[in-house]
């Protein structure tokens, strides 16, 4: 019985932990607008700050060259998308609330190969 006890103890705490671990490792942070299923034109007029706004807010995030930035639907919050070329050549993109400015999600700190730093769009961030 004892055994048992224990047992039924342990399963409920990885339960918990792996409830709690989800939870804190979402795979998007919510924005402050939400997208219904529209046209891409109209995401701008739902924006309420600039895209020169976002991409500031990204550079303060993550200092480097910004080579991309655009207005998209990401799982249903309208966000900003700046892609960074930090000077250790890895790109870096930044999701920023089209809504409050706020940073929402930091990926990638991908390195760039060999091939594509001979892109066109890389050769323009690293001149500028």
């Amino acid at each position: 019985m004892k055994y048992a006890m224990m047992l039924i103890s342990c399963i409920t705490l990885s339960i918990y932990a792996a409830v709690g671990w989800g939870f804190s490792h979402q795979l998007e942070p919510l924005g402050s607008i939400h997208v219904n299923n529209g046209k891409e034109t109209d995401l701008v007029d739902m924006s309420r700050i600039s895209m020169e706004s976002a991409v500031k807010t990204a550079m303060w995030s993550i200092p480097g060259k910004v080579f991309d930035a655009e207005l998209e639907n990401s799982n249903g919050y309208l966000v900003y998308r700046v892609k960074i070329l930090r000077d250790d050549h890895r790109v870096v993109d930044v999701k920023v609330d089209a809504g409050n400015s706020k940073v929402l999600k930091i990926d990638g700190d991908q390195r760039v190969d060999k091939e594509e730093k001979g892109s066109k769009t890389l050769k323009q961030a690293a001149k500028t």
